[in-house]
């Protein structure tokens, strides 16, 4: 059986090509960035706990403001991610279910980037 916290840092250490990567929420952050928010566990995906599914949030933050910029990065970010993140890993199973764009607000703070929805089978 894997555990939540595997799974979370297992995902942050998929993603090499972003340049600051969080495993769990933090108070603040430096952008870009990718966060590892908890998710929510299934218990019992396959027989007598042999599989459980895990469900994770990952919010790619590009900056404070909406721009031209700030979209074309959150767009090459999309495939960036599923390729980095879909496939057999240690920890488990994963895959990118969705992506959307959205604002995340940390410390009080706007900022605007995708949330990203990851399931994975440990």
């Amino acid at each position: 059986m894997t555990a939540l916290a595997t799974v979370m840092d297992g995902i942050a250490g998929l993603l090499t090509a972003i340049p600051n990567v969080y495993a769990w929420p933090v108070d603040s952050i430096t952008v870009p960035c990718a966060v590892v928010g908890m998710g929510r566990v299934q218990y019992d995906t396959t027989f007598a706990r042999g599989c459980d599914t895990f469900t994770v949030p990952v919010w790619y933050v590009v900056g404070t403001t909406s721009t031209k910029a700030a979209r074309d990065t959150l767009s090459a970010a999309e495939a960036t991610i599923k390729a980095a993140v879909d496939g057999a890993h240690s920890f488990g199973d994963a895959r990118v279910l969705s992506a959307e764009i959205t604002e995340i607000v940390v410390s009080s703070v706007a900022y605007i980037g995708a949330k990203f929805e990851v399931e994975v089978y440990g």
